[in-house]
């Protein structure tokens, strides 16, 4: 299973770069196994509300994004009470999440897609888990470095 970081979906069901769209169009139409976590999908829905998009735009990804994870069975997603229950400021302004920040040197917003992936990767006998993120800065960390199973691509949304 892999994990999408939230830039990937937006810029996938947004159709603003083509490999997005490519990754997005695989977790749909096949055996493509993709993890959402709470924090992910809320991540997803906040970036979306704060974007430049037209507001009708926005509901159509939000609903398209929400009937994705929760209508595909290779998407495996959030409860609707780990949804009602996440605050991405509480999760970013953690202290574990901040001395991982820390530790392993990238933003606290991109700590719970690692802890996630490693949750996904868990026990070590599972598949590679692939954190796949349009952040050229968060794709610089190896996760191999701390754990097994773990590994990172960049996908170029930046042209």
């Amino acid at each position: 299973m892999d994990v999408f970081d939230s830039n990937i979906w937006i810029f996938g069901l947004t159709q603003t770069c083509e490999e997005a769209v490519s990754l997005v169009d695989k977790a749909i139409q096949s055996a493509y196994h993709v993890g959402v976590s709470a924090y992910i999908f809320e991540e997803v829905m906040h970036n979306l509300q704060r974007s430049d998009h037209d507001q009708k735009l926005i509901e159509r990804v939000q609903t398209r994004f929400a009937d994705i994870v929760y209508g595909n069975p290779t998407i495996h997603g959030p409860t609707q009470t780990e949804i009602r229950e996440i605050d991405l400021n509480s999760v970013r302004q953690d202290p574990r999440v901040q001395a991982m920040g820390e530790a392993f040197d990238i933003q606290n917003k991109d700590v719970p897609i690692v802890v996630f992936a490693r949750q996904c990767a868990h026990p070590q006998d599972t598949p590679e888990v692939v954190i796949h993120t349009a952040d050229r800065e968060f794709s610089r960390f190896t996760p191999q470095q701390y754990f097994e199973n773990i590994a990172m691509q960049y996908v170029d949304c930046s042209s």
